[in-house]
């Protein structure tokens, strides 16, 4: 399979673009399907972006053969990238009702929180192209640096904004850093240290080590709140309009607006105050932390590359929503759910709504339904553990009706594919043979007990 992305990127309209689709390409990369970039714009690749993630790069769209062209661009000559070849397209959309009339094989909306279970419509910030380094960080501890921010303003024109709230931020005490990708950046170094052009690992690093992030309401906001990272918006372009309201609801805070007379002062106030309620920064820290994950860039990769079962049918996993409690439920009071679960009885309505709430509102939680051909059909789950060190436990049941068909498998390899780094384990019923050879088709190992999947 061949993937090209169209896009546009530069200092005058930022890099988020760019970002977003070298997320989805590495994790293409990772399945082994070579990716092209086809863009008009004149500026050189940034230098995190890497040599091996494109393999070609072309200024408009070459005579190939695609299997997909993913279009991520504010350009009128989109139509030229969704109608100039005959291959499937998938565009990714950050305004709401962009491009609404285009035709396409798959649109990814990535703003509000609906998540749409229709094959050719993805939407919600569960599918932020994000590595999922992002959602690795959220795994860890790391006590941050006190007293220090870090600003990111993303891209555009918004240099000069950038340089003077890092120094009003430096003159009222706090220690300040400033992420970019802009290629020529205006902020002082006496006033924060300036961090340019870094991978994906090295931005969420930097983002863990800073105390409070204060953040444009695109990538940068997403990273952070993945993280769980207290934040204060900065609403920076019209598109951010959507972000913006999921903001507000999530922290009560109003987004501050970039070039406000008072802009600088405010934000500084604003930091000040945050810095003296510490409780109030974890409460921002564990509402944002619920809005996505961070293996969006996995999530989008699987739809693209998706497996099929023996008799031929697609197999997705999407993320488990509150609408799903009643289905999931009465899946969990299935005679076949229960035969082998370690607690051999069915839950009461009371206690599955308890452990349903729990669920979504745990950060470090995978919880996937399974779907066949669109209709769920089960779910597969990663939770942390304490059985082994570094490792989550996968639980997988499926319905009766698609046993026997390769679901399982494409299940698990699914749900592999969305954290490579992490070391996996389950444990299964030694009765429970099916599961069993199951799981050691999808590469796990018995060790002590457990069946693993190394890194």
């Amino acid at each position: 399979m061949q993937v090209g992305f169209a896009l546009e990127f530069g200092n005058d309209i930022g890099f988020g673009h760019l970002a977003r689709c070298v997320s989805l390409a590495q994790c293409l990369n990772e399945k082994e399907f070579p990716c092209d970039l086809i863009s008009s714009s004149q500026n050189p690749l940034p230098s995190w972006v890497g040599d091996s993630v494109f393999r070609a790069r072309y200024s408009s769209l070459p005579d190939k053969n695609y299997d997909w062209i993913v279009t991520d661009s504010y350009s009128a000559d989109i139509e030229l990238y969704c109608f100039g070849s005959k291959t499937r397209s998938a565009l990714i959309c950050d305004f709401p009702d962009q491009h609404i009339s285009l035709a396409c094989d798959l649109r990814i909306d990535l703003f509000g929180t609906s998540i749409r279970t229709a094959p050719d419509h993805l939407a919600g910030a569960i599918y932020i192209p994000l590595r999922d380094v992002f959602f690795e960080g959220r795994l860890k501890t790391r006590k941050p640096n006190p007293n220090t921010v870090l600003v990111s303003l993303g891209g555009g024109q918004v240099s000069d904004h950038e340089a003077a709230l890092c120094a009003g931020l430096h003159k009222a005490g706090f220690e300040v850093s400033c992420l970019t990708n802009q290629l020529e950046a205006t902020v002082d170094p006496n006033n924060a240290t300036l961090l340019q052009q870094l991978s994906a690992l090295e931005v969420a690093e930097n983002i863990q080590q800073n105390e409070f992030i204060i953040s444009a309401l695109g990538g940068g906001f997403w990273e952070s709140s993945t993280l769980a990272k207290p934040t204060l918006a900065v609403q920076t372009a019209e598109n951010q309009n959507q972000n913006g309201q999921i903001y507000k609801e999530a922290t009560g805070i109003t987004p501050h607006q970039l070039g406000n007379p008072t802009f600088i002062d405010d934000v500084v106030n604003d930091c000040k105050i945050l810095f003296r309620e510490h409780t109030k920064l974890g409460t921002i820290a564990t509402s944002l932390s619920c809005l996505t994950d961070g293996l969006g860039a996995g999530r989008i990769a699987n739809h693209l590359t998706g497996p099929k079962t023996k008799s031929g049918q697609a197999v997705y996993l999407r993320p488990m929503v509150a609408e799903d409690r009643k289905l999931v439920f009465n899946w969990q009071c299935e005679p076949s759910v229960r035969q082998f679960a370690r607690n051999p009885e069915p839950p009461s309505w009371e206690d599955h709504c308890n452990w349903f709430s729990q669920t979504l509102s745990d950060p470090q939680i995978i919880s996937e339904i399974i779907l066949v051909d669109n209709q769920p059909c089960g779910n597969v789950r990663l939770s942390p553990t304490n059985a082994l060190p570094d490792a989550m436990e996968v639980s997988i049941y499926l319905l009766d009706r698609v046993r026997g068909d390769g679901v399982g498998l494409a299940a698990l390899n699914l749900l592999s594919s969305l954290v490579p780094r992490l070391k996996l384990i389950a444990y299964v019923s030694p009765d429970n043979t099916a599961s069993k050879a199951l799981f050691q088709r999808a590469g796990y190992l018995l060790k002590n007990g457990w069946l693993q999947r190394e890194r």
